[in-house]
């Protein structure tokens, strides 16, 4: 019987709180940005060879206590936001505490599937949802979209499962 994969898969936490992943198929895309920053330069074909899933939504202030109830978010008040102020390592940690965690309840079909946090390159392609113009709205850059830009560049904790 073949596999297909589901659009939408949920892993339940412990405490009942859910973390929801979109399934992403294999594909290519163009990647990088002109005339923006050096580092981005130049645009060139990247291939994603495995499909995976890549967090719905960024990890909220209530999924990340469950591992780490002592963190300081620098906006509290409601757990539903992003969790904030977190370094590269700890979200590491959450992976792998993910993984390690025996009460986490894995969809039917998903065994062998890893918690990650996803390269540039998954995240870019997640991001564009299919889309070949520079930015997701289209070619050419505006003062609006720098500024969305800007005000999205606080690193925020993401999830990817794949395979291994």
């Amino acid at each position: 019987m073949l596999f297909r994969s589901p659009p939408i898969v949920t892993l339940r936490l412990p405490t009942g709180i859910d973390l929801e992943f979109c399934h992403i198929p294999a594909g290519e895309f163009r990647m990088g940005a002109r005339g923006v920053l050096d580092r981005e330069e130049p645009v060139h074909r990247v291939r994603i060879t495995q499909a995976f899933y890549l967090g719905r939504y960024p990890v909220t202030q209530a999924q990340f206590a469950t591992f780490r109830p002592e963190h300081e978010n620098g906006f509290p008040g409601d757990s539903r936001r992003p969790v904030e102020q977190v370094t590269w390592d700890a979200a590491t940690e959450y992976c792998v505490w993910l993984n390690d965690l025996g009460q986490v309840t894995w969809p039917a079909g998903l065994e062998g599937f890893r918690a990650q946090l996803p390269t540039e390159a998954q995240w870019e392609y997640g991001c564009r949802a299919g889309t070949e113009t520079e930015y997701h709205t289209g070619d050419g850059r505006s003062e609006e979209h720098t500024s969305e830009l800007q005000s999205h560049s606080d690193l925020v904790c993401r999830l990817l499962l794949e395979k291994k």
